[in-house]
């Protein structure tokens, strides 16, 4: 079973039916199907982004379903990174608000992150898509941004055998 960490930005996607929407809900799908492990920090930042893209008042919200659902597969970790790979990142003009990411994904078994964001090199359409920022965290850290296509796909090879119905 795979954990991993999911960039806000998956869900906005979904939310706001995006350019990566379908390949954001199926991989959305598979996670709760493989029974991913989701893993999120001890402070509780992320859960509290999350929980902002939760309409409640919506029972039809697919967001919201996947939330309620989710929260039996959270996996609580410590996120802390080396100073030296904080001033590195900083050095590399990283953006200071996806530095949760790496910290979660880098206290996690499988060092995951699963975003379409440019930041992590994970949106080829974009002119501003940072290679050299996915390449670092591969190399320091262990750590692999997959953009939702990929994520599923490693998913599903992972999990082929226990899949019934996709």
């Amino acid at each position: 079973m795979m954990d991993c960490t999911i960039d806000v930005w998956i869900l906005k996607t979904v939310k706001a039916g995006g350019e990566d929407y379908h390949n954001c809900v199926l991989f959305l799908e598979m996670i709760i199907e493989t029974r991913c492990k989701v893993c999120v920090d001890n402070q509780g930042e992320l859960l509290e982004s999350y929980n902002k893209l939760v309409d409640y008042r919506n029972p039809a919200d697919f967001i919201g379903r996947w939330w309620k659902h989710m929260q039996r597969n959270l996996k609580i970790v410590w996120p802390k990174l080396p100073t030296k790979i904080h001033n590195e990142l900083s050095t590399l003009r990283f953006d200071e608000d996806d530095l949760i990411y790496v910290e979660i994904a880098n206290a996690s078994i499988d060092r995951k992150i699963v975003t379409g964001d440019s930041d992590f090199g994970c949106n080829p359409r974009s002119q501003k898509n940072r290679e050299d920022i996915k390449s670092y965290l591969k190399n320091q850290l262990d750590v692999t941004p997959l953009t939702p296509e990929e994520a599923k796909n490693e998913l599903f090879r992972a999990n082929a055998s226990s899949l019934t119905h996709l």
